[in-house]
Formats: C-alpha cells, structure tokens, sequence
C-alpha cells in the first residue's frame, strides 16, 4: 500500500470520489461519483466543528455514510483518478506498507526493498500489528497460491491447514464473498509470488 500526499491528485486528469470500492460488483464510476457539494458529508466533522486537527480527517462510518447518502451500497469511501500514462507518480509518497508475509524463509518487506529506489527504501515499512491468527492465515495461504489457486471450500476442510485458516475460509464462503476471495488470491499470486519467486529462482 502506498500512503501518498494529497499533492498526488494534481497530475490527474480527473478525480472521482465514491462511496465504495470501484472493485465492487455493478460499480459505475461516472453513476456514483459525487458531486462537489457533497463531499464535505462524507466527514464525521466540519472543519470549523472538528475538536481538534486530526479530527477533521475522521470519515463516517459505513452506517452513518449510508443513511446520509440514504443509499444501502455506502461503504468505504474511495478515490478513483483518470491519469494520461494510467499511474500516479511516486513523488509525493510518504510510506510504502508492506503486509507481513514470508517467502522462501524472507520476509516480503526484504524483496520489496530490494526491488525499490534508493531514495523510496526509506520509506518501506511492514504494516502491523497483527493478531497471531491473522499471520497464520496469510502464510497460509500464501504457501497454498505457489502451485494454484485453490477454492475455498478445500481451504476450509483441508486439515493440513491450522484452525484459523479453516475458520476464516468458511467464514468467507458463509458470508457469500467467494468471488472477493477469488479476485485477491489472483492478485496476490500473479501481481506479488509468482514474480518474487521468478526473480529468485
């Protein structure tokens, strides 16, 4: 994840700003962006009415959002840009945050630094903290992704996998969201493994 200065969105062309992820099912970008005007009721505070600095950053929950907006679709607010070469520079960037996994016995932070300009290295950090069973959830199935994608039915009922990642995988199945599981275990082998595990092959 890369935590940038809002200076960013001057090199886009256009900035958009929904009310959930432009990765949801249906989602139409040009059909949920809001208009200027509202932008400001996607805040906890005004920033005359804020208690204090950080307070006016604090963004409604997901609950409030949708009876604001009355629209049941309101999740998490997310900024979109349309930008000429289809990326954003690293100029403005403050942290890069890398999530706790390890492959081939090195942590993933080590690769990324590795892979990074000198003047970036500094600002690679390891996101944290994280609860024991979300690390064993994450490795887990990091190792399972080196040969395939597996479904998340044989996720929950293979008992070479600890507790936690069994739970977890039913808990997603229950909750209806396969097809959010299918989307980021393809992004975290294809975009994040299999390119580690080629360059050190």
């Amino acid at each position: 994840m890369l935590i940038t200065r809002p200076d960013v969105l001057i090199e886009a062309n256009d900035v958009a700003i929904c009310l959930r992820s432009a990765g949801g099912r249906t989602f139409n970008r040009e059909r949920e962006a809001l208009g200027i005007g509202d932008v400001d009721r996607i805040f906890a505070y005004s920033i005359d009415s804020a208690p204090n600095i950080y307070a006016r950053s604090y963004v409604k929950y997901s609950r409030e959002l949708k009876k604001e907006f009355n629209d049941n679709n309101a999740m998490n607010p997310e900024i979109s840009c349309i930008v000429d070469n289809q990326r954003l520079s690293l100029d403005h960037t403050e942290r890069i945050v890398v999530d706790r996994y390890v492959i081939e016995g090195e942590p993933l932070r080590n690769y990324v630094i590795k892979l990074t300009r000198d003047n970036l290295r500094r600002l690679i950090i390891e996101r944290h903290p994280y609860r024991e069973e979300r690390i064993t959830i994450k490795n887990d199935i990091l190792t399972t992704f080196r040969n395939e994608i597996p479904l998340l039915i044989n996720l929950a009922e293979n008992q070479l996998f600890r507790s936690y990642t069994r739970d977890w995988a039913n808990r997603i199945r229950t909750c209806g969201l396969e097809w959010q599981y299918r989307r980021y275990a393809k992004y975290l082998r294809e975009g994040t493994l299999l390119p580690i595990v080629e360059r050190i092959a």
